[in-house]
């Protein structure tokens, strides 16, 4: 159980430091920095953290071929719901994406019932239903319901929890889980590479604002937030990540009322403190399961 609960306080953590990306993303995109450039770079960094542990490791290349396919898999999800999500943010408020996107719990629900079979309890139902709660409340919130903004979101949404749901599964065990992370980083660099100059998006012609907005997403949402996200996802149940996760979009929120002067109102405190009651039975639940 102490490995559960290792996972789920890596989870909470990633989710306070994703909660400030899209405020940042949203500074990037003033300054004049595209997806695809805040994208690589946030990799890039990831990679640069974790490449002296792999040196110290030095596992055969036999392991990461073996288990590529899954790998090429989840980075696929993962580069996706970066693309669909972001590029909301140019249609919808950051908060109201956030918001949007993170009914992607449920998703995680009705895959790990339907495809694995794996059933909750009862005390996971709370707090799905909580938290869920909570989004909806915080979704009325305010903010206008572009088309476009919506349904990249909602795709968002449906992608993120696929692959949750995959990471969360057994890897073969010749594969330490930080070894999983630098693999799907760097296969995720690639990709974003290739989406880039497909767009003809990357030029890195920046000023230095955006440098420092860029360099600021890649520390906290790749080393930071990515990094304990994927290690926490692949030591607790994928529901239980989905709503531990939930901790993301109440930083957001607030992120966007005092800093990118989004509206508020008293849902969000209502959508708040239903998520953090969520938050707090998952963990009560893991404490009294040691």
């Amino acid at each position: 159980m102490l490995k559960r609960k290792t996972g789920l306080w890596m989870i909470l953590l990633s989710g306070i430091l994703f909660g400030i990306m899209p405020g940042l993303i949203q500074f990037c995109y003033s300054q004049g920095a595209s997806l695809a450039e805040v994208n690589t770079a946030k990799f890039l960094v990831m990679i640069l953290v974790l490449l002296p542990y792999i040196f110290t490791r030095r596992a055969g290349a036999h392991a990461f071929l073996h288990n590529a396919p899954r790998l090429l898999l989840l980075s696929v999800f993962s580069v996706s719901t970066e693309i669909l999500l972001f590029s909301s943010y140019h249609y919808l408020d950051t908060s109201l994406a956030t918001t949007i996107h993170f009914l992607y719990p449920v998703i995680v629900s009705f895959i790990s019932l339907l495809f694995l079979h794996k059933k909750a309890n009862a005390v996971t139902w709370i707090c799905l239903v909580l938290s869920v709660g909570g989004i909806v409340a915080m979704l009325k919130s305010g903010g206008s319901l572009h088309p476009a903004g919506f349904i990249l979101v909602s795709l968002s949404a449906v992608t993120w929890a696929i692959y949750i749901v995959l990471l969360s599964t057994d890897f073969e065990q010749e594969l330490t889980p930080l070894e999983v992370v630098f693999s799907i980083a760097v296969i995720n660099l690639v990709l974003q590479l290739l989406f880039g100059i497909a767009t003809d998006s990357i030029h890195y012609q920046l000023s230095f604002k955006a440098w420092i907005g860029i360099l600021l997403n890649g520390l906290l949402s790749g080393a930071g937030g990515s990094l304990l996200f994927s290690l926490g996802t692949q030591r607790c149940e994928a529901q239980v990540a989905a709503i531990a996760s939930t901790m993301e979009p109440i930083v957001s929120v607030f992120v966007g009322i005092f800093f990118l002067n989004e509206p508020k109102s008293t849902r969000v405190l209502i959508g708040c403190a239903l998520i953090l009651a969520s938050v707090i039975l998952l963990a009560a639940k893991g404490e009294n399961d040691k």
